[in-house]
């Protein structure tokens, strides 16, 4: 069985070196160790990628500038006509803080070493910066909203500057910024890409608050919230100190910690995966010849088969195929690029594990050690897992192919395929908590952690999708973000504004839980228990069949006026709430407020939405009303084992109870008081 190379539809590598190198193993780390921006070989003096022209710095309060120079380096750094001076450390690194400025004009940035040209900065505004992070619909581009070409048009007439964080996961705390779009005057190039919702809560804030306003962009699809929180947030909440403890280990050896994850993974994968089982699929010369074939790079859903069932082969695929590969010489550097690969991807070349994938979010790139390469054929083994939804490699336009020395040479074309284990024998993937989209802590290090010495003005945070599943810890994980964050941006005040889940899913016509309310009420919960805290309440901005909703326009909005409340005063009512109960003999008295609510019922008094349940959670519609008050609701028809009254429970709930801005109510669960 083992005696057939195949060696069809060979990639052949051209030859441009002598003879094969022995090249250091490397296992295509997710990312980079801390400190990546290494100054040791930095030649020039100059300011880290965050500063950059057109930039708004936050007014009233002290910023600190941070840059790179040779080591010793006395520099001199000028803000707004105002020098402060410092020295380049032994790492390369500078910094200097300045204090507190206001909004007085356009300035410049300048940093210069004695007797060397200055770098400057032009266009510097001071004005309120907001910081717009969470997962997939803070990250929906204005390109793909429903408003596109009107935000395309209106954008040069606003007094507003984004800019956009690169994706950096990281295993320990960055200092550097990592930048993707550097600060701009929003126009149709730059705005395209640029986060929809967080587009719109700055327009609003330009239409009601003088001065510049920034916009700075840190977000990521598919996340969970524990990706955004540091490790002392982590360990406050408690229940994560094994993972903690093998990211720890990961940062400080992370190719030890990737190949020992990876080795352990697949020794459990071997108890479903035929690929595993008795004959190693990987192995050298494994015969592969009745296997089918397939053209990759490409992805699925379901199966990668033409035409085959959704969902049928959800779970582990093999592909294999064979390469040339000419003498090479030894100082030749040799790649293997495979772009994306969604959601696990483990590599083979001759039999030898070379490398390893835990998120399509990162593309396939390792350093191949040339003592596995032989001159002429070599074999290629991919194993992909994935656990729901499209699967395979979906990075289209990035490299695909072996690079030896800077050229590329395309692996792309047709495969040998075969399934090891369909989704159901599979159960959940395991994943490293250095994954993005599985892990913990690791946005919070490369995208958060290098801005907490940068002043913002507050945070608009729409996040909790990803979290529906597992909703138990997502009060205390949300409360502890709202804490930790404004720690560490130095503003126990700081203003946060959270993004209530909007309706998403089928509709049910019985109560029962669900994840989506448990996170819709664990969002209102900080939002009640914390200062400063603002609740978008976006339930009937949603659409039932679309997780990202086109329409964002109205969310910025519902951001905006919650931020103008917070942050500037603004005299704008804050969400209607339950605020008092009475019972009154079979019925139950809601009382909403804070202040004085003139609430709507759509389409007549009547209400739906409601039920009553006992200590259990055992739950039942109720029969409510608004009251000509306006600002009670009366529940019907409470049993003497009913303790808990429950309003929109359910991942699309149909409610029609609204304030009077055509805002619905938020859905919430409320403990009925005693008799």
């Amino acid at each position: 069985m083992h005696q057939k190379l195949n060696t069809e539809n060979r990639v052949e590598i051209p030859a441009r070196h002598a003879m094969k190198s022995l090249l250091c193993l490397s296992l295509g780390l997710m990312f980079v160790i801390a400190g990546s921006f290494s100054t040791a070989a930095a030649q020039d003096v100059a300011f880290d990628a965050y500063f950059s022209d057109g930039m708004v710095l936050q007014r009233g309060k002290a910023n600190t500038i941070t840059g790179v120079a040779p080591p010793g380096t006395d520099i001199t750094v000028t803000l707004a006509a105002k020098s402060q001076r410092t020295q380049a450390s032994e790492s390369g690194r500078w910094q200097t803080t300045f204090p507190p400025m206001g909004p007085d004009g356009v300035h410049t940035l300048t940093v210069q070493a004695a007797d060397a040209e200055g770098v400057t900065v032009r266009n510097v505004e001071f004005g309120d910066v907001w910081l717009c992070s969470g997962q997939s619909n803070m990250v929906w581009p204005v390109q793909s909203s429903a408003t596109r070409d009107k935000e395309y048009s209106a954008a040069e007439e606003t007094n507003i500057r984004i800019m956009q964080i690169d994706l950096d996961p990281r295993g320990s705390e960055s200092s550097i910024v990592p930048v993707g779009k550097p600060w701009s005057v929003p126009d149709e190039r730059s705005l395209a890409s640029f986060s929809a919702s967080c587009w719109a809560f700055g327009k609003y804030l330009d239409q009601n608050v003088d001065g510049p306003i920034g916009l700075v962009q840190a977000a990521l699809g598919a996340t969970r919230i524990e990706e955004w929180l540091s490790a002392d947030a982590l360990k406050r909440v408690g229940g994560m100190d094994e993972e903690l403890s093998v990211l720890a280990s990961y940062s400080s050896a992370p190719e030890q910690a990737l190949r020992a994850f990876t080795e352990n993974a697949l020794k459990g994968a071997a108890a479903y995966d035929e690929g595993l089982i008795n004959t190693h699929w990987y192995a050298e010369g494994f015969d592969d010849t009745r296997w089918e074939k397939i053209k990759l790079p490409t992805t699925w859903i379901g199966s990668p088969r033409s035409g085959a069932p959704a969902n049928e082969y959800i779970g582990v695929t093999w592909f294999r195929r064979s390469f040339d590969m000419p003498a090479l010489s030894d100082d030749a550097k040799i790649y293997l690029e495979l772009g994306s690969i969604d959601k696990q991807g483990a590599v083979w070349i001759n039999g030898e594990l070379v490398g390893s994938r835990y998120s399509g979010a990162v593309p396939f790139r390792v350093e191949v050690p040339g003592n596995l390469l032989r001159d002429g054929a070599n074999q290629i083994t991919v194993r992909v897992a994935d656990d729901a939804g499209r699967s395979g490699f979906p990075g289209a336009g990035q490299a695909f192919g072996i690079e030896v020395d800077g050229q590329l040479s395309s692996l792309a074309g047709f495969w040998r395929y075969r399934i090891g284990a369909d989704r159901r024998a599979m159960g959940e993937l395991d994943n490293p908590p250095w994954a993005p989209r599985s892990g913990i802590q690791i946005l919070w290090n490369g995208m958060i952690a290098p801005l907490t010495d940068k002043g913002i003005k507050g945070v608009a945070w729409y996040q909790g999708e990803s979290n529906s599943r597992s909703p138990e810890s997502y009060n205390s994980l949300l409360a502890a973000l709202v804490d930790s964050w404004r720690g560490r941006f130095d503003s126990q005040d700081m203003p946060v504004i959270i993004a209530q889940l909007p309706v998403y899913g089928g509709l049910v016509d019985r109560s029962g839980d669900s994840g989506w309310a448990d996170i819709r009420e664990a969002q209102r919960q900080v939002y009640l228990n914390r200062d400063n805290v603002g609740l978008a309440v976006l339930l009937d901005l949603g659409v039932r069949t679309e997780i990202h909703p086109a329409h964002k326009e109205e969310v910025g909005l519902r951001l905006g006026r919650e931020a103008l409340r917070i942050a500037y005063g603004g005299d704008i009512q804050p969400p209607a709430m339950p605020v008092g109960g009475q019972r009154d003999g079979g019925a139950l008295l809601i009382r909403f407020g804070p202040g004085e609510r003139q609430l709507r019922a759509i389409g007549g008094n009547a209400l739906i939405g409601f039920e009553t349940c006992n200590a259990q959670w055992q739950c039942r519609y109720a029969r409510a009303v608004l009251l000509g008050d306006g600002a009670t609701v009366r529940v019907a028809g409470l049993r003497e084992e009913d303790v808990y009254l429950r309003y929109g429970w359910s991942a699309s709930p149909l409610t029609n109870l609204y304030e009077e801005e055509d805002i619905p109510v938020s859905p919430f669960r409320f403990a009925m008081p005693d008799e």
